[in-house]
C-alpha cells in the first residue's frame, strides 16, 4: 500500500496564557468544588450563554520525577476559588516537516493548534476545559451532590495531531458555539502529553516497569476525573461519550479494548481513525534508539538506560521545548529525524485488533455503542500547497494523487472493516461519511471534504474564515443534533432519528452528509465496499 511508505502522515494529521484570579468577589456565581480544586465559571461577552471552566488541572504537574511517568491525580491543596478567563497553554508541539504547507498545518484551518503559534506551550499542560449551559453553570452545578438528578449528557473531546501536535486551543474545535446552541449537553476538552513526553519509548521506563504510552494514560485519568466530578457541573456520569478525531480517534476507539472491564464511558465516537488502523502506526518497543537520539542532543548521551532516563528528567523544560519546536536546520528534533507513535504493550495498545472484535475475546465491550466514520476526501489534507500565494489549481497536483488516494483508502477501508466486524460480534455501530465541500473550510475545490473538515460543522465554528452557505448551516445543525441524540441515548437515539444500524457485512446503509446539495442521505455501503475491493482490501 502507498500509505505504508508515509506512516507519519496518518498519525500526524489531526498565544493564550492561562489567566486566573483567586478571588470570587468579582463573579456572582459560587464555585464548583472538584477533587482538584474549586473553580468559578467564566461567562464571556462572546458566549454569555455558556459557563466556561477554561483551565482545570486534572493531574499533578508532570515535572521532575513525574516526567516520563504515569500521571498522578491532582489533589486540591487550597480552598481558594480559581476563575480562568483564558485557555491553558498547550503541551509541547512537534511539527513534522511533511506537514508544512498542508491544509492541516495552515493557521486558519480546522486542525491548526493556536493558528500555528507554538510559543505558548508548557510541560505543565495536563489540563481540561468544561463548557456547560449557562443555567447549569449558575444553578445546577452549585448543588453539592447531583446524584439524585439525571443531569446532562457529557462529551469528552480528544484532539488529534498524530500524538505530536494539538491541544484544546484549536479555534475551529472549541465547544462554545455548540453548547450555546443546544443548552442541553456538556463538553469537556482534554489535553494529554505529546511526542517525546507522551510517547517516549525509552528503555529506562520499561526497566521501571512502567507504561510507555503515557499520553493514553493521561486520557484515562481525564476520563476518571470526569466520572468523579462532572455531576457537580450538572452532568450525568452515567452518560459520558468519548469522541476523538484522527489520532484522537485511534485513542478513543482503542480505549474500548484497553479498558473493556471498566470503560466508564457509555459510548464512543471515532472520526477518521479506528482501532483496526492502530497497529500500522505502532513503533517498535524493542528499538529505543530515537529516545537515545533525543537524549544525546539534550546532553544525556551515551548512558545506560536508567542513567539516561534520570538525566532526561533533569533537563530544563525550556530546553526540551526548544528542541522539539525548533525549525528545520536549527538542530532540533526535526533534524534528528524523530517520529512518535504508540507501543503495543498489550495493556493500552494491542498489536492486532481484528481478533479482539469478537464476543468471546474478553476485550470487546459489545455493550458500548460506537459511531464511526470518515470524510470523502481524507487524503487531500496531506497534500502541500500555498494558501496565500498564486496556487489556484482546480485539481489536486498529479504528483500527489497516489499519496492522497492511499491515505483515503486506508481510512475508508479500515473503518469499513471495523464496522462489519463489530456487527458480526454484536456491537451496536453507526457509520457515516461526510462529504461537505464548503469554500470557507476548503478554499481550493480539489480539497473537498478533507481530513478534519467536518469538525467546524460539529463544533459550530464554521463561517469564521468566510461566508457560510445555508446548506452548511443546515448540515451543521443536523450533525449536532445526531451527535446529541447519540450522547443522550446511545442505544436508541440515532435509530429513532432514522440512522440505520450497521448490520451484516455487505448490504447495510450508512448516512452521508453535505453532498449533492443535500443535508443528509441514507446510502448503501455498496459503493464504499466496491472502492475497497478494487484497491485490494479484504472487506
Amino acid at each position: 500500500m502507498i500509505l505504508q511508505k508515509f506512516p507519519f502522515f496518518l498519525v500526524a494529521i489531526g498565544p493564550l496564557v492561562a489567566a486566573t484570579s483567586r478571588c470570587s468577589e468579582h463573579n456572582s456565581s459560587s464555585p464548583v468544588k472538584t477533587t482538584s480544586g474549586r473553580f468559578l465559571p467564566y461567562f464571556s461577552s462572546e458566549h454569555p450563554e455558556v459557563a466556561s471552566f477554561l483551565d482545570i488541572p486534572f493531574a499533578e504537574s508532570p515535572l521532575g520525577p513525574l516526567r516520563f511517568a504515569p500521571p498522578v491525580p491532582r489533589i486540591a491543596n487550597n480552598t481558594e476559588a480559581v476563575l480562568a478567563t483564558q485557555l491553558p497553554p498547550g503541551c509541547f508541539q512537534y511539527v513534522l516537516p511533511a506537514l508544512e504547507g498542508t491544509v492541516g498545518f495552515s493557521g486558519n484551518q480546522p486542525l491548526a493548534f493556536q493558528r500555528g503559534d507554538y510559543r505558548n506551550t508548557s510541560e505543565d499542560c495536563l489540563r481540561l476545559s468544561v463548557f456547560a449551559p449557562k443555567l447549569v453553570g449558575e444553578s445546577q452545578a452549585r448543588s453539592p451532590d447531583n446524584s439524585n438528578s439525571k443531569g446532562l449528557p457529557v462529551l469528552i473531546w480528544v484532539h488529534g495531531g498524530g500524538y505530536s501536535i494539538g491541544g484544546t486551543n484549536i479555534p475551529y474545535q472549541l465547544a462554545h458555539n455548540w453548547v450555546s446552541r443546544s443548552q442541553s449537553h456538556i463538553v469537556v476538552q482534554v489535553q494529554y502529553r505529546l511526542n517525546l513526553l507522551g510517547f517516549p519509548n525509552a528503555a529506562g521506563i520499561e526497566q521501571e516497569g512502567r507504561n510507555l504510552n503515557l499520553g493514553l494514560l493521561d486520557q484515562r485519568l481525564a476520563v476518571e476525573w470526569v466520572r468523579d466530578n462532572i455531576g457537580r457541573f450538572g452532568g450525568d456520569p452515567s452518560r459520558i461519550t468519548l469522541w476523538g478525531q484522527s489520532a484522537g480517534a485511534y485513542a478513543t476507539d482503542s480505549y474500548l479494548y484497553a479498558w473493556a472491564k471498566d470503560p466508564i464511558v457509555s459510548s464512543v465516537i471515532a472520526s477518521s481513525g479506528n482501532a483496526v488502523t492502530v497497529p500500522l502506526y505502532n513503533v517498535d518497543h524493542t528499538n529505543n534508539a530515537l529516545f537515545s537520539v533525543a537524549a544525546k542532543s539534550l546532553g544525556c548521551g551515551n548512558l545506560a538506560p536508567a542513567d539516561e532516563l534520570a538525566c532526561m528528567r533533569k533537563v530544563p523544560s525550556s530546553d526540551i521545548q526548544q528542541y522539539l519546536q525548533a525549525a528545520v536546520g536549527k538542530g532540533g528534533a526535526v533534524d534528528d529525524g524523530l517520529f512518535f507513535g504508540t507501543v503495543a504493550d498489550n495493556v493500552t495498545i494491542f498489536p492486532e485488533y481484528k481478533s479482539l472484535i469478537q464476543r468471546d475475546s474478553g476485550r470487546f465491550p459489545s455493550n458500548i455503542p460506537l459511531m464511526i466514520g470518515t470524510t470523502t476526501d481524507e487524503g487531500t489534507a496531506v497534500v502541500p500547497f500555498n494558501f496565500n500565494g498564486s496556487e489556484t489549481a482546480s485539481e489536486i497536483p498529479a504528483a500527489y494523487v497516489p499519496v492522497a488516494d492511499g491515505f483515503k483508502i486506508n481510512l475508508h477501508c479500515t473503518t469499513l472493516q471495523e464496522a462489519q466486524l463489530r456487527a458480526v460480534a454484536g456491537g451496536k455501530t453507526f457509520q457515516y461519511m461526510y462529504g461537505g465541500n464548503f469554500s470557507d473550510i476548503s478554499p481550493r475545490p480539489w480539497l473537498g471534504a478533507f481530513h478534519g473538515s467536518e469538525l467546524p460543522l460539529v463544533f459550530g465554528t464554521y463561517g469564521t474564515e468566510g461566508p457560510a452557505t445555508d446548506l452548511e448551516e443546515a448540515t451543521s445543525q443536523r450533525i449536532q443534533d445526531l451527535f446529541l441524540a447519540f450522547m443522550s441515548d446511545p442505544n436508541r437515539g440515532l435509530v429513532d432519528l432514522g440512522w440505520p444500524e450497521v448490520s451484516g457485512t455487505t448490504g447495510y446503509d450508512i448516512l452521508k452528509w453535505g453532498t449533492n446539495g443535500k443535508v443528509e442521505q441514507v446510502v448503501s455501503v455498496k459503493e464504499l465496499r466496491e472502492e475497497c475491493l478494487k484497491a485490494g482490501w479484504d472487506v
